[in-house]
């Protein structure tokens, strides 16, 4: 739908975020990894509540956003852990 030009920029990009190759799209992928988490936060519990996704599987499930970003991984681990010690997510007892 985009002029051609377009299109293969918003392609290139695109291919360069899914590979997280590069530091900015590392960075990208990070923050994209945050938004769960912070919508989650602030909406009493959200999803977690309804999926029931251990904590343990949650935190590795988003380990990979540290490559991009010490801090915005600091953040996902703070709300997640706040969603344990809430209530909204369980703890896996195996």
């Amino acid at each position: 739908m985009l002029p051609k030009e377009q299109a293969e920029k918003f392609v290139s990009l695109w291919k360069e975020f899914e590979m997280k190759e590069t530091p900015e799209a590392r960075f990208a992928a990070a923050l994209d990894r945050l938004m769960t988490p912070l919508i989650n936060a602030h909406s009493n519990g959200g999803t977690w509540k309804e999926i029931d996704v251990p904590l343990e599987e949650m935190l590795k499930n988003n380990e990979h956003a540290k490559k991009g970003s010490q801090v915005v991984w600091g953040l996902i681990q703070r709300f997640l852990e706040e969603g344990h010690t809430q209530g909204h997510i369980s703890k896996n007892e195996a």
